[in-house]
């Protein structure tokens, strides 16, 4: 019987205090590769069976848009030696290597400063970087989830493109050869209107005109098949007031209910909360709120 559990996660950042976090209390995580010295408490926090994202951070200083596939194999290979560093530690914290790991190339493409002209060329790049990056993790029988966050102009309409394309058409091949799919939802504090910020990867073909190609769960409806879909950040905005209100939580309740529902393919398996983080200044008002869930391993259904 295939596993439909959406599984309640945290995404670490930076000088998270992991150490306050409850034993087994998530069940999916995201790590970023420069965080290695999470790895151990982190490990020593999530259950065994817990899936976990290393994301390749950061991704700038390198040869960037000019040479994709020289970067995605630069990058590809250091992602390979995070995974393999984490894994190894997990031998050594849990006597067994973790299995269910998966590596990351790119946060969301508007965020990658080398990747901020939206264009057909800047989304060919992405697709080859993120390709080649992913067969490296391949030759080293790594898992490899590719990032299709929603939100840069192009990605997926929802207006008739004047240059003829949509950017997520162009990750076709990508998505094909790809373990899995990251994207990122956030409800901007109430605000987030559905399709268009919340949810948008969901949104049905033809919503707005008769050329909407739908989100990008159904562009790439055919190569995705199968295959899970982390929603590797989730948070209900940057005001924490509306955060810990009861206007806070219920938006997320129903979201959460959308999520069931809209998801009719099953494939969504994890929703990893933006962030668990006590100090770093810069992160303070994404904190998670007081109510975030505990009992990790119980599907939403």
């Amino acid at each position: 019987m295939t596993d439909t559990t959406i599984r309640s996660g945290v995404h670490l950042q930076s000088v998270t205090d992991v150490e306050r976090l409850e034993r087994n209390q998530w069940g999916a995580w995201t790590i970023l590769s420069v965080d290695d010295s999470l790895y151990e408490p982190a490990l020593r926090n999530m259950p065994d069976n817990a899936i976990v994202v290393i994301r390749q951070y950061p991704t700038d200083g390198l040869n960037g848009w000019d040479d994709p596939v020289t970067t995605g194999r630069q990058q590809g290979n250091n992602l390979v030696a995070s995974i393999a560093t984490f894994q190894n530690i997990s031998m050594a914290v849990k006597g067994k290597m973790m299995r269910n790991v998966y590596g990351q190339l790119m946060n969301e493409a508007i965020l990658e400063h080398w990747a901020s002209n939206p264009s057909k060329e800047a989304y060919e790049r992405i697709a080859a970087y993120q390709l080649t990056g992913g067969r490296v993790l391949h030759s080293w029988n790594k898992k490899w989830a590719l990032e299709v966050s929603q939100g840069w102009y192009n990605g997926d309409g929802p207006d008739p493109q004047l240059e003829g394309y949509y950017g997520f058409d162009l990750y076709r091949q990508a998505a094909q050869e790809a373990d899995a799919a990251i994207v990122h939802d956030y409800l901007d504090d109430g605000r987030a209107l559905l399709y268009w910020q919340r949810h948008r990867m969901f949104r049905p073909r033809g919503y707005k005109h008769s050329d909407d190609p739908g989100g990008v769960y159904y562009i790439l409806e055919k190569e995705l098949a199968g295959k899970p879909i982390f929603i590797a950040e989730f948070n209900t905005g940057s005001n924490p007031d509306y955060k810990e209100s009861s206007d806070g939580k219920a938006d997320v309740d129903s979201w959460r209910s959308q999520l069931v529902v809209l998801d009719t393919r099953h494939q969504v398996r994890a929703v990893m909360w933006f962030i668990e983080n006590t100090q770093d200044p810069k992160h303070q008002a994404c904190k998670m709120p007081q109510w975030a869930d505990k009992g990790s391993s119980e599907s939403w259904q």
